[in-house]
């Protein structure tokens, strides 16, 4: 004879074996390698013109800053503005998509990346890479300001160069050793 705890005990566990193999309903967001949502809902039609009109602005806008702020024996006006939009709108086109995308539309992601032991070696490694661009600055700040001569454009170019170098170098190093210490 059966009584009231195992007939419980025997519903519950149909309606448990029910439930986890019946699909759910939700209907879950497609997903492509470039991603097919914005944040902000839109499809990948409003993704691509969102993006579109953000990159045409900007590289206009820069377009236009830089024409003021150029050689003004280069090229004339609107060459310039035109060249320079073209130039920099495509980075700002990319730039906005990137920011747009709606992250879990992307195939392969990852739910929380900042949980992601490589993204804490980027973290760690973008602080290493911070620190090094700092202390170049300081040091060539510090070359510059005691230096008694007029500068050459080309002496402040190459030192422009080695302080990013000097970041990207350290960026990287760090990098490894912070990958190499938490895999041995």
């Amino acid at each position: 004879m059966m009584t009231a705890s195992s007939h419980n005990e025997i519903n519950q566990s149909q309606t448990h074996k029910r439930a986890t193999t019946e699909p759910t309903t939700e209907k879950q967001p497609r997903t492509s390698i470039w991603g097919t949502m914005t944040v902000f809902g839109g499809g990948r039609i409003a993704l691509w013109c969102s993006s579109l009109a953000i990159g045409c602005v900007g590289g206009v806008l820069i377009g236009t800053i830089g024409t003021f702020l150029r050689n003004p024996h280069q090229l004339d006006d609107w060459t310039f503005v035109i060249l320079m939009s073209f130039l920099a709108g495509g980075g700002i086109f990319s730039v906005a998509y990137v920011l747009l995308v709606d992250r879990t539309t992307i195939t392969g992601n990852i739910p929380n990346p900042e949980e992601n032991i490589e993204s804490q070696w980027r973290e760690k490694a973008s602080w290493a890479s911070m620190t090094g661009m700092l202390l170049a600055i300081a040091a060539f700040i510090f070359l510059v300001a005691f230096y008694d001569k007029p500068i050459a454009p080309l002496v402040v170019s190459s030192g422009l160069l080695a302080i990013i170098l000097v970041g990207l170098l350290s960026g990287l190093f760090a990098y490894a050793i912070v990958r190499k210490r938490d895999l041995s």
